[in-house]
Formats: C-alpha cells, sequence, structure tokens
C-alpha cells in the first residue's frame, strides 16, 4: 500500500512539472503578414450618380453634383488620394461649389506590412471652392484611421489654406482569415456637405514576408523620383494591348494627340494617343540613356483640370491645362512635395480654350452645371462623419 501511494505521488509531481513547463512557455504569436489586397471609395460613384438622376428629375432647374474619387499605390511609398467635389444652389439659384484633396503618404513599401511594424503618415489637405463657398466659409478634413481605432491623423482646413499632419500607426498582429482596414476620410461643407472615404483592405497571409525586391517590381517618374519603368527599354508588364479602347471621357480631346513631357529626375518623354481612344502609349528617356514605357489614361476631366492613370503604378497625375490649350502642368500621387510635371500638348489639334469654371481657386474644381439637387442637410448631401472618431462599418 505504501509503494502505491508513493508511486501515486511520483506521478502526481511529474504531471504537475510537465504542466507547470507548459504554461510557462511563451505564447507563439501567428507567423504571417498583412497583403495587399484592394482599395476603394465610399460612397461608390454609381451611388451619387444614381442621386444626381433622381435629383434632376424631382427638381430639373436646381444644380447639384457630387463625385468622390481616389487612389492607393502600395509600391514603394505607400501613397494615396482621395478627391471630394460638391457643387448645389441656394432658393436664390446661387452656385456654391468645393471641392477637397487628402493625400497622403509613408514613403516606405507598403505591399506587405509586418505585425509591430510602425507606419509613420504624412498627410496634405486642400480645399478649393468659389466666393460663395469661401465667403459662407467652406470648410473640410482629412483623417485618417486603421479598423475601428481612433484617428491617428488628422487634418483641417479652408479654401486656400493648405493644412498638414502627421500620425502613426503600429501593425496589429493577424492570423488565419483576418483582415485589416485602413481609412483615409474625408469631409467638406459649405451650403450642404459632402464626406467620403478610401478604404485600403488587406488580407493575413502565413509564412514569412516576401522580399521587396518580389513584391514591388515596378518603379516611377515614381514614388522616389529615380525612374519611370522598367530601364531595359520594354514595355511594363502592365502595358494594356494595342486594340485596348477603354472608355472615352467627354472632352478628353483637349490633350490632343500627342503630348510632350518633362518629369522629374532627368526624365522626358512622349504621350501618344491611340486614335479614337483616351489612352496614350507612354515612352521616357533619362540623361543616363535609360528607357521605360508605359500606357496612360485620361480618367477625369473638369474644366481645365484633368487627371490621368498611369498603368504600370496605379498612380495618378494631376494636371491644370493652360487657358490657350497648349501646355499642362501639375503635379502626382506618387511625386515628393514640391515636385510636378509639365507637358506641351501638340501634334498637330489646334487650341481649344477650356470649358470656364465658377472661380475655383485650387484643382479639382470646374465642370459644367448639373440641374437637380437635394436641399441643404438632406441624408444625400450630408454624408461626413464629423461626430465620430472611429471609421464606421
Amino acid at each position: 500500500m505504501r509503494s502505491f501511494r508513493l508511486g501515486k505521488a511520483l506521478l502526481v509531481a511529474i504531471a504537475a512539472i510537465v504542466l507547470g513547463t507548459a504554461a510557462s512557455a511563451p505564447t507563439q504569436a501567428a507567423t504571417g503578414y498583412w497583403k495587399f489586397a484592394s482599395y476603394a471609395t465610399k460612397p461608390p460613384q454609381a451611388e451619387l450618380d444614381a442621386i444626381m438622376l433622381n435629383s434632376h428629375k424631382a427638381m430639373p432647374d436646381r444644380a447639384y453634383e457630387t463625385r468622390v474619387s481616389g487612389a492607393f499605390q502600395p509600391a514603394l511609398s505607400g501613397a494615396g488620394t482621395l478627391d471630394l467635389y460638391f457643387k448645389n444652389d441656394d432658393v436664390d439659384r446661387r452656385v456654391y461649389l468645393t471641392t477637397l484633396k487628402f493625400s497622403f503618404t509613408t514613403g516606405v513599401d507598403m505591399l506587405a506590412l509586418t505585425p509591430g511594424q510602425k507606419l509613420q503618415f504624412k498627410g496634405v489637405l486642400i480645399m478649393g471652392g468659389n466666393a460663395l463657398s469661401k465667403a459662407f466659409p467652406a470648410s473640410g478634413s482629412g483623417k485618417m484611421a486603421a479598423d475601428n481605432g481612433d484617428w491617428f491623423l488628422t487634418t483641417e482646413g479652408a479654401i486656400d489654406q493648405t493644412a498638414n499632419g502627421e500620425g502613426v500607426i503600429v501593425v496589429p498582429n493577424g492570423g488565419p482569415g483576418s483582415s485589416l482596414i485602413i481609412y483615409a476620410d474625408g469631409h467638406e461643407g459649405a451650403y450642404g456637405a459632402l464626406g467620403g472615404k478610401l478604404e485600403i483592405y488587406y488580407a493575413w497571409a502565413e509564412g514569412p514576408v516576401p522580399p521587396s525586391a518580389d513584391t514591388a517590381t515596378e518603379s516611377g517618374p515614381d514614388l522616389q523620383g529615380n525612374n519611370p519603368g522598367p530601364g531595359d527599354g520594354q514595355p511594363s508588364a502592365n502595358e494594356g494591348p494595342p486594340d485596348d479602347q477603354g472608355n472615352p471621357v467627354l472632352g478628353g480631346e483637349i490633350l490632343g494627340p500627342q503630348i510632350n513631357i518633362a518629369e522629374i529626375e532627368g526624365w522626358s518623354g512622349t504621350w501618344v494617343r491611340r486614335p479614337g481612344t483616351d489612352i496614350f502609349d507612354a515612352e521616357w528617356h533619362n540623361v543616363d540613356g535609360s528607357v521605360a514605357r508605359d500606357v496612360i489614361r485620361i480618367a477625369r476631366l473638369n474644366g481645365n483640370e484633368v487627371e490621368l492613370t498611369r498603368d504600370g503604378n496605379g498612380g495618378v497625375y494631376y494636371g491644370t491645362i493652360s487657358p490657350d490649350g497648349g501646355s499642362i502642368v501639375g503635379t502626382t500621387s506618387w511625386y515628393p512635395e514640391g515636385k510636378t510635371w509639365s507637358g506641351t500638348i501638340g501634334g498637330g489639334l489646334p487650341s481649344k480654350k477650356p470649358t470656364p469654371d465658377f472661380g475655383i481657386s485650387t484643382p479639382d474644381g470646374g465642370g459644367n452645371d448639373f440641374a437637380g439637387g437635394d436641399e441643404p442637410g438632406s441624408p444625400s448631401t450630408n454624408r461626413g462623419r464629423t461626430s465620430h472618431r472611429t471609421p464606421e462599418d
């Protein structure tokens, strides 16, 4: 009996040691990283277009137009832009016009994020508008948050004022099936208001982070301002086929059949339009002899303000066309702050003066009147989140 009790006590002691060892062992976090998946703007432009159409039917003599657009380029420096455009009128048919551009960058590659990584964001807010909106006075904000966390970056400004802000987030851990969303939120208000978001989606991926050379193969005149594409003179892997017709943009012919471009860091080139389309085949040459090719597409035209997208890096060129229609100058979604590009519109197309605007003072204004509209304060004109600190689900 005594030997049985000793044996039982020995087993209990061994079990306690094993359990204690297991309890003291550190818990291993999930091995993996956040992989960039996609981005989207909200509300979708199709939803805004439907509201505008219904407003036009209900009140055909009223001015009302809303637009929300944006883009994000994760490669190399994590640069993104959110653009808002809001136009309506009051009971006396006086037109109020406001625009907002909220741009941000981290300066580091964001194709893959690792748990615990610190991301330093820098944001710039630029507002534009006509005299009525400026006198109201109009105001706007640009903010950023991750998942349901607090705003980590906030900018606030008014027409003709540039606001800057910085903020840091620590990339959270994840696991199989989990997701991460980074929000860029914009809101502008004058006689009515408009809010929109750029949502950046990441999905959890198991295993080690792939080398940056494998995840970021495309270059600029780009986020670092070094070169506009592969240096071997071969077309970009994202170059569209010759028969790609795209979707025509009303008034896109103002950019002519060819644009001679001067960009940063010694790059210059020629964009040649594919006949009957709003697509340009671009080729750049650098002073060091490097050559690169890509595809440029007209994305939006408002008065004398134009946006063009680039297939190879997913970036956006923002340009202002001169009054005589012979030149264009602007910046991009990936250039360092203060850097610009310029172009000469030519190739035999007669000069054409852009459609005049409502006195807008910064880029992203213009456009023709869009009849119809809701009264200020209606749900369709107040979509911003001004009282919440966290992104809505």
